[in-house]
């Protein structure tokens, strides 16, 4: 983390839970902004001076309304604009962790439960 102290231009923070910001907007360069689509607990406080120091940002965003879906998935459908993703086993997980923890992935990785607990 320390290595990465006021190198992003942008976070977007997916954690479902309540967590302290502070290492991220730690992480943020100047004149740069964390976006909060995850968390849908109260957050606890940070200190303002992280923020004001290097111009920093928080900003917010949701799924969206229904109206605003719809319109993404036309979208993606008339400029033929698909997921990139691999179906893996649970038993695959930790291959997955370690290919996202050396950046040799270039798409999401999405467990097919159905598929991890079929018979063979």
């Amino acid at each position: 983390m320390d290595k990465h102290e006021r190198y992003f231009d942008l976070l977007i923070d997916t954690i479902p839970v309540e967590h302290n910001l502070e290492p991220y907007i730690k992480l943020l360069n100047i004149n740069s902004t964390i976006v909060l689509v995850g968390p849908i607990n109260p957050m606890p406080g940070y200190h303002g001076g992280d923020l004001i120091g290097g111009r920093k940002a928080i900003a917010g965003s949701g799924i969206g309304s229904m109206k605003e879906l719809k319109e993404m998935l036309e979208f993606s459908g008339k400029h033929n604009i698909l997921p990139e993703v691999e179906l893996i086993k649970f038993a695959d997980a930790n291959m997955a962790w370690e290919s996202m923890q050396n950046k040799a992935m270039s798409h999401r990785y999405v467990i097919d439960v159905e598929r991890s607990f079929a018979e063979n």
